[in-house]
């Protein structure tokens, strides 16, 4: 059974990220989606260590939100973020994101081989 509650859309976009890293750290710089709901994000070229349960600010145009990190990458997929976005916040893509519920995601059986650390 998949973790994903809906189908992402595939979108390259550069967004402007910041917050604070794990070391306390002011941080700030474009990344690019990789692939998006409307409620949650796929980031690519996070060049700061950023830790699961942390809060990130991002903007795209004229719309910024608070984002909560669910998932940091590891080994091949280092510089990868999902971030989902906080309860009462709103976002706007440009776009119509439509929800589309469930997709094909399924979980590794061996943890040793997951290339992603999530929010427990």
């Amino acid at each position: 059974m998949g973790r994903r509650r809906e189908l992402r859309l595939h979108l390259l976009l550069t967004v402007r990220l910041w917050g604070t890293d794990i070391a306390g750290r002011w941080f700030e710089q474009d990344v690019t989606t990789l692939d998006l709901t409307a409620t949650g994000v796929h980031l690519g070229g996070v060049c700061h260590p950023v830790a699961p349960g942390s809060i990130l600010h991002m903007q795209y145009r004229d719309s910024k939100a608070r984002f909560c990190v669910r998932w940091v990458g590891k080994g091949k997929s280092e510089g990868h973020i999902g971030l989902e976005l906080l309860e009462g916040e709103k976002f706007d893509w440009g776009r119509t994101i439509p929800f589309i519920p469930g997709d094909a995601f399924t979980r590794k059986l061996i943890d040793e081989d997951a290339d992603f650390g999530y929010l427990k």
